[in-house]
């Protein structure tokens, strides 16, 4: 198969969620197409930056972009989760309306190995002396 559009729901962190998902089908489509909020564009990009068949495009006005941008693009346009979601259960059910198995959320999901600036991030953040990692 050619190109697919997939349209997840796009918040950040369901972009993370369903990275594993994305790089599974890159593996059988030539092209990928993602739709992403502007506002977290350079965040999804940057998840993708070394996966050369996914390509993030900037959205504004959901779903009207998401249309627009299928009818310059053409092939499949997938929506995974909204009408199909169980909420109790989100992240699981994303893969398996797609017949995907969920271990890949974890197994394919990948951080590119550079990202740009970091070292300047860390210089300022953490200066020359010890530092210690907060997550919450």
């Amino acid at each position: 198969m050619k190109s697919l559009l997939i349209y997840h729901h796009l918040g950040v962190g369901d972009h993370f969620i369903c990275a594993g998902l994305v790089r599974h089908l890159a593996e059988t489509h030539d092209q990928i197409y993602l739709p992403a909020k502007r506002r977290n564009l350079d965040t999804i990009a940057c998840l993708y930056s070394e996966h050369p068949r996914v390509h993030v495009f900037p959205i504004d006005r959901e779903p009207d972009d998401v249309t627009a941008f299928h009818a310059t693009v053409g092939g499949p346009l997938v929506r995974v989760g909204f009408e199909q979601c169980d909420r109790a259960r989100f992240d699981e059910s994303f893969y398996e309306q797609l017949g995907v198995d969920f271990t890949y959320r974890y197994s394919k999901f990948a951080l590119p190995a550079r990202v740009a600036h970091e070292e300047d991030a860390f210089a300022e953040l953490a200066g020359n002396g010890d530092y210690g990692l907060v997550h919450a």
